[in-house]
């Protein structure tokens, strides 16, 4: 099993650390767009995803 341990957690952790990134970046550009826009912008993700 430890042999195993640095091939597992080498994508693993990539994945994770890549997985930060894209969330770090989209509450970065989701918090500059003003309040307006993101309550309209939540609305339309939302009824998008539920049509009913």
């Amino acid at each position: 099993m430890p042999q195993m341990a640095p091939i597992l957690w080498l994508p693993l952790s990539s994945v994770i650390l890549m997985a930060l990134i894209l969330l770090m970046m989209n509450l970065y550009f989701f918090n500059k767009l003003p309040s307006k826009s993101k309550s309209s912008n939540l609305l339309n993700h939302t009824s998008l995803h539920w049509p009913w």
